[in-house]
């Protein structure tokens, strides 16, 4: 049945390996699990421990340095682990973590708990992204990561309604045990996978230097132009997107866009991005992966250009609403995706097996290491500019590194050429 489909689909080839049915069943279980420990976490400390933004700034923080700081390293050992084994221990790591939640008695032991989840997830993704790099054949790569953006996303829309109801029902130390089963259950999952384990070319660590192994997977990126030019985007769009969620809730706001509307919102960029990962694994295969990725940031960029300019002009009316708070969005999570999904093919099919744990994770972390100093930049521009017209800047840088992309001539990048 899923053959007969996959054949009229092409966003559901990957599914026709067994292997991969299996991943992506893990990672939608574990994503669900990944919104309710969210959601929990809002009630336990916003609502229940009333305490205010500093605190979870805290725990966004907890959450996000961990892939900063260890993600080159990770990698390195991502590539030299079994990468099966490496995925179980660390959703049956996170299932213990998540249940110590349970009876956190402050802030304090909150954080370091976050810290231990994220720092089991910055091991975590490189391997998932190297077994889908092993388990679809090549011309499946593109819509395997458009299934993955689909599930990241899609769990957007369920898992924040679900939280919500379980919050209510069993309260934010249910909701945590409830996550607790979703890791277990994705162990269990990925235990059934069958791999093959790709013959690791690396001296013994007793030849080599760790820091020679750390080294090779930044010499990779860097000597493969296709790569360089493809993380080099992502990087800067990471901090200039960075910045622009520093002032986006308050761009919404003086749009008119009141807080009942911030939570639809939301929801309205889940769907842009569901969306987005349906069309890029459908149709992508169509055109190079580093033009959709170009497109997309072109995409994002005018939406904040247009935001900005909206600011600017000081617009209030039923129809700018309607556009920041809704079409927007949703265009902004269209934009988002495809590049997502197309910048994930580019690494999986630019880096060999042996080198995707030290090259996903050393991206990883410049993405998420470069960016932080990004909301001190937005809100000095915001202070001594203008709100608006600090938004409308990074839009505009934004479309011009999707510029950049779309127009460097093929040549430049031919021998590391996607399918054109």
């Amino acid at each position: 049945m899923i053959e007969r489909a996959a054949t009229r689909l092409t966003i559901l080839a990957p599914l026709r390996h067994r292997t991969y049915r299996l991943l992506f069943l893990g990672q939608v279980i574990s994503n669900v699990g990944d919104w309710l420990t969210l959601l929990a976490l809002i009630t336990l400390v916003i609502y229940r421990w009333e305490m205010g933004a500093s605190a979870w700034g805290g725990i966004l923080t907890a959450l996000t340095l961990p892939a900063a700081l260890l993600g080159p390293v990770a990698g390195v050992w991502v590539d030299r682990w079994d990468q099966q084994k490496v995925m179980i221990a660390c959703d049956l790591a996170r299932a213990a973590i998540v249940l110590g939640l349970v009876w956190a008695p402050n802030l304090a032991v909150v954080l370091l708990l976050v810290a231990g989840i994220s720092t089991c997830s910055t091991f975590f993704g490189p391997a998932q992204q190297a077994t889908i790099r092993g388990t679809v054949p090549e011309e499946d790569l593109l819509a395997a990561n458009a299934l993955s953006e689909l599930s990241d996303n899609g769990a957007r829309l369920v898992g924040p309604a679900l939280g919500g109801v379980l919050v209510i029902v069993v309260g934010a130390q249910g909701a945590f045990v409830v996550d607790a089963l979703t890791f277990l259950a994705s162990a269990l999952v990925l235990s059934r996978l069958r791999i093959e384990r790709h013959a690791i070319d690396m001296p013994d660590a007793a030849t080599r230097w760790f820091t020679q192994e750390l080294r090779a997977g930044f010499q990779h990126i860097v000597r493969h132009r296709l790569l360089l030019v493809a993380v080099s985007s992502a990087v800067v769009a990471a901090v200039l997107i960075r910045a622009t969620d520093t002032l986006g809730a308050i761009v919404l706001k003086e749009l008119g866009v009141n807080e009942g509307l911030q939570g639809f919102s939301a929801t309205a960029l889940g769907v842009g991005y569901v969306v987005g990962a349906l069309v890029a694994g459908q149709w992508g295969q169509r055109f190079a992966a580093l033009r959709i990725m170009g497109v997309g940031r072109l995409f994002v960029g005018g939406i904040f250009v247009l935001l900005g300019a909206a600011v600017v002009a000081n617009l209030s009316s039923v129809g700018v609403i309607v556009f920041a708070a809704f079409v927007g969005r949703a265009l902004l999570g269209f934009g988002f995706a495809i590049s997502t999904v197309a910048y994930g093919v580019i690494l999986q099919q630019a880096t060999p097996p042996e080198m995707m744990g030290r090259v996903i994770a050393t991206t990883r972390a410049l993405i998420a290491g470069l960016p932080l100093a990004a909301p001190l930049l937005a809100t000095f521009l915001a202070d001594s500019w203008s709100l608006g017209g600090a938004y409308a800047a990074f839009g505009v840088a934004l479309i011009m590194v999707g510029g950049t992309v779309i127009l460097i001539p093929r040549p430049a990048v031919m021998s590391d050429t996607l399918s054109q």
